[in-house]
């Protein structure tokens, strides 16, 4: 398993470029879903089961991994990956994570306390991808 850690202090310039409001109301909140054995694979993880996202309206966003304590702060958290994220109108703009330097886009659709996201344009198919691409989430807070 990566540790995370290192990776985050780099993140604060890029996520400067990302304006205040830029996350729609009703993405923010917790989101789960389930990584398959292959999910966690492709993600570098040790096991599959549920994962959480945490989207703040700040544009923080928090990918808390199977074995994640999700009450803890994803900084302090092993098993957490903290990015940016943007989104409005159906798209989505996820900022650089650790196996991912580059911005990625998704599109989106939340019905029924359960949001859906897949790829529009993203060059790396690490741990990103896996969290986002074809992946149902529901709603939790």
């Amino acid at each position: 398993m990566v540790v995370w850690r290192s990776w985050r202090v780099t993140l604060s310039s890029w996520r400067l470029g990302a304006a205040a409001g830029s996350v729609a109301p009703e993405l923010v909140g917790t989101w789960t879903s389930r990584l398959t054995p292959g999910d966690a694979k492709r993600a570098d993880s040790e096991h599959p089961g549920r994962v959480t996202i945490k989207v703040l309206a700040d544009g923080t966003l928090a990918m808390y991994y199977p074995g994640a304590n999700i009450a803890t702060d994803c900084i302090s958290e092993q098993y957490c990956e903290q990015s940016t994220i943007a989104g409005r109108g159906g798209k989505l703009t996820i900022g650089p994570t650790v196996h991912c330097a580059d911005p990625a886009q998704y599109s989106f659709v939340i019905a029924g306390g359960k949001l859906k996201t897949k790829t529009v344009k993203d060059d790396c198919v690490g741990d990103r991808s896996v969290f986002f691409d074809g992946r149902t989430w529901r709603h939790q807070s």
